[in-house]
């Protein structure tokens, strides 16, 4: 199970079908990048488990390769989050528990929004998914394509640039 949240950060749990203490274990948690609150996340079909997207109210929709730290031997990007305070609190009290950041888990930023994206949704392919975002469109996404590819939001750069009662043209929606 996945989860996101207002602290920006992706957790991964982990189900425990037999434990008598909790149905879930944390067993990941990745500093996603967002600046600000995730709306939505989830895993890729067909990937094992190891591609999940989020979106949130930064207007980005970000994907992360949660097993290209350990294919890659990539163990000294974690290094500098382990000597912050964060990281200390963290380990102490969710031990055994990875703490990943965008840098170790290959992640692609996608900035085509120009407002708060809302929801993620999932198709059958491994490569295709859905976003729907408060400026008003729904993109369809292709993990082949590099982020580079798709457009810059329309009707301004950046976070929160669509508001309801502003001028805007509506006639594509």
């Amino acid at each position: 199970m996945a989860s996101g949240s207002d602290d920006q950060h992706l957790n991964i749990y982990s189900y425990q079908p037999d434990s008598s203490n909790a149905q879930f274990a944390l067993t990941t948690t990745v500093a996603t990048g967002h600046r600000a609150n995730i709306f939505s996340v989830k895993f890729m079909p067909h990937s094992n488990d190891r591609t999940l997207v989020t979106c949130a109210g930064d207007s980005q929709v970000r994907v992360f390769d949660i097993e290209y730290s350990s294919a890659n031997g990539n163990i000294a990007a974690t290094s500098a989050f382990a000597a912050s305070a964060r990281s200390r609190r963290f380990n102490n009290f969710f031990e055994g528990t990875r703490y990943l950041s965008e840098g170790n888990t290959n992640a692609r930023v996608y900035r085509s929004h120009a407002d708060r994206v809302k929801r993620v949704v999932t198709e059958s392919s491994p490569h295709l998914f859905l976003t729907c975002s408060e400026d008003g469109e729904v993109r369809q996404w292709d993990l082949r394509q590099p982020s580079e590819a798709y457009p810059p939001p329309r009707g301004g750069q950046g976070f929160m640039a669509y508001r309801p009662g502003l001028d805007h043209d509506d006639s594509n929606v």
